[in-house]
This record gives C-alpha cells, structure tokens and sequence, in this order.
C-alpha cells in the first residue's frame, strides 16, 4: 500500500487521472493515502468501465472541508472536520448510492506516522522525506542564478520567500499572489521535500529553493562558489519555543505531550533539522567556502530596511527606492498576516491544523521568556556557552534591547 515513509504505492489498475492527481498534488498527501485505501476498499469503483476525466472540486461549510473526486463513474468524497477527522465515501454511479468507504483519524496517523526517519547523522520526517532522494540533492548542478536559502526550522523561512518573491517582482505583490496557489511555498519551495529534487533539475532560472537541511546534504557545487546562500539564524531560545507551537500545528509531526518535553527533546537534537548548535556551527565555519549572506532574524526585526537592502544587494537586485520600500512594506510581519499565501493559511487542513493556532503566531524577539523556566534558562545558557564559545556569534534575546 505504501513505502517506507507511508508515502501512497498507486497500483497500476488505479485511472491515470486520479494517480496524476494523488502523486502530484503533495498538498494532500496523507489524505491520498486515506483516497487509494478507500478505493481499494470499494473493489476499485473508478476503474469499472470506462473512465472519464476526473473532476476535483471543494467547498466549505461550517467547521468542515469537502474535497470531491467524480467522473462519469462514480465519485469520492473527504470530508476534513475542524483539519482532523477524514471521512471518505464513495458513491456508484449507477444508483448514487453511498456508503462510508472509510474512517480514519489523522490524530492516529500522526500517533503511528510521527517517528523521524534517522539518516547519516541526521532526522528526515517520515512521509515527507526520502532519504535516498535527500541524497541525490549533493550532485546537482548549480547555475550561478541558483539561491538558497538555509534556515533550522522556526528560524524566518517563510519571511524570507516573501522578500525574494517581492524582490523577483520588484516590490510588486499582485505579481504572485494572484497566482492560484495556496501558498509561497509553492513558488519558492523546500528542495528536500519528496518530489521537488527532481523538479528543480528542469525549472528555469532564477531557481529559488529554502531547506532546513544540514550542509553535507546540499550541492557540493556550493562550496565552489556556485549560486548563492542566505543562511537565516535566529536565537535559539525563541527557536525553540516557536517550534513547540508548530508542532502542535502540523500534522507531520508529534504532538509534544507539553513543553517541559519538547524542551528535552530539543536540548537532544531529537527533532527535525536535530540540534540547532550542530546546524549554525557547520554551516557558519563554510560560509567563506561559498556564496553566502549569514543574516539574523533579530536584524531583520531591528532594521528590515536595511536587511532588505542587503539582500538586494547581495542577489545583484536593482530596485529603485519606491520598489525597494513595497518589499519592505509587504514583508512586515502584519502585513504578511493578511496576505493568505504568505501566512499559509490556505495551506490544507490535512498539513496544517489551523485550529491548533496560526503558522505566523506572533514574529518578535524574547517570547522565550513566556515558557522557560530559571532552571531551564539556566541550562540553556550553560548549554550555549559551552557550544558556541569559538563562534563570533551574538544574539538579540529580548524585543526590549533594540526598542
């Protein structure tokens, strides 16, 4: 039914149009997984006669999502209550009757799914990565126009593909955000995500990419001064407690049972993109080895003008001040807020489970201080001193020491 990292095995027998769809359409991913098993269930209804294009269709009612999937022989529909709960039916097309093809709950997904997939020293999320094609990422080719941007998670990713999206269109946001897409990720999306290796290879330029992956999983043409790098860190502390949030937000990860927990798994490095010392440190002692722009998060809060700029600067942009202050404005964090690709709020429910809170929560400096402990700051702190005591790196730890 599946490989292993739960990703759907389509069977030759299923119509072309709906593999197409399932294997394409990564948005919905877990949930083709609940689609193949419910029409093998049924005894295959899509594949009795002859089959028609199928028709992918939405709406939405109060706390529930529909996505439909019909042709002239029969259709399915995925019914996503409060982002959770999938319930799949199907009806024939002889006599429209329905019956529940099958129940399944995403919360016992995640509760089998969730264990990270350990690869070379590394974590890659079960269903999301494969580790073989992870690393077939080290022997692309790299054109010079290439840009990466290189981030641990919770570290800025998605305020960085606003601001090239913004800086490919010269300040001019309808450019892209009237595209039909449910997100900025679409555009500028993660390379080491199942299937967008092998995309990037026939994009065109300028090919835009983010990745939370450490440096022995990237191109090693980067290290010969092809393409370009901008690696984005952000103080660890407020790293983690953003990235506590997000897991109770997306449905590929666990749940963490409460911080006191997650707190100890991060200390670890038993999370996805694992420890964040290993992450900065590696990718920092290379940066003149490469291309690369190393920014800050804080910076970017303290002065977004002048981060702006340097990005511009660095990609060989030329933008003229009013271009140069609409990236500016559509990238402030409340504006991004109200710009549904760039906040993900189209993102689909089976991803992202938008009742747990909002994927751009709050976007300031020191909400660390909200969650930890003395004793856990303690630690921290020991811990951080201990790791990055060669490393001329500082931090901004608090919204009130650039206000």
């Amino acid at each position: 039914m599946s490989d292993r990292l739960g990703v759907p095995s389509l069977p030759s027998f299923l119509p072309s149009s709906l593999c197409q769809h399932l294997l394409c359409c990564g948005a919905v991913r877990t949930e083709a997984l609940f689609v193949l098993r419910a029409v093998i269930f049924s005894q295959c209804v899509f594949t009795r006669g002859r089959c028609e294009s199928l028709v992918i269709s939405e709406r939405k009612e109060v706390g529930l999502q529909i996505r439909t999937y019909s042709n002239n022989l029969g259709s399915y529909e995925v019914f996503l209550v409060a982002g959770v709960r999938i319930i799949i039916k199907h009806c024939y097309a002889a006599d429209r009757g329905a019956h529940t093809a099958a129940v399944m709950d995403l919360n016992d997904a995640k509760t089998r799914n969730h264990e990270l997939v350990p690869h070379k020293g590394f974590k890659l999320i079960n269903g999301t990565h494969d580790p073989d094609d992870v690393d077939q990422i080290y022997n692309l080719e790299i054109r010079e126009s290439d840009v990466f941007v290189v981030t641990y998670p919770k570290s800025g990713t998605i305020w960085m593909q606003q601001i090239l999206l913004l800086l490919e269109s010269k300040g001019d946001v309808t450019a892209f955000s009237k595209l039909n897409n449910s997100s900025n990720g679409d555009l500028i999306p993660w390379i080491e995500l199942n299937g967008n290796r092998q995309a990037f290879i026939t994009a065109p330029s300028p090919r835009l990419r983010v990745t939370h992956l450490q440096h022995q999983f990237m191109p090693s043409a980067l290290g010969q001064k092809k393409g370009k790098v901008i690696y984005v860190a952000r103080n660890p502390k407020d790293v983690l407690v953003s990235y506590f949030h997000f897991h109770k937000l997306a449905n590929m990860l666990e749940t963490p049972k409460d911080f006191n927990d997650f707190f100890e798994k991060f200390m670890r490095g038993d999370v996805f993109g694992c420890s964040w010392f290993h992450h900065i440190k590696t990718w920092y002692s290379r940066k003149d080895d490469m291309n690369m722009l190393f920014i800050t998060y804080e910076e970017m809060i303290q002065d977004l003008e002048s981060a702006v700029k340097k990005i511009s600067l660095f990609l060989g942009k030329e933008l003229t001040d009013e271009q140069l202050a609409n990236v500016v404005k559509h990238s402030t964090f409340n504006n991004m807020r109200k710009i549904p690709q760039a906040s993900y709020e189209q993102v689909p429910g089976d991803l992202l489970n938008h009742h747990q809170g909002r994927f751009m929560r709050k976007g300031t400096i020191g909400d660390w201080k909200n969650h930890f402990t003395v004793a856990q700051n303690e630690r921290f702190d020991e811990v951080f001193y201990r790791e990055m005591k060669d490393f001329p790196l500082s931090f901004i730890w608090d919204i009130r020491d650039i206000e």
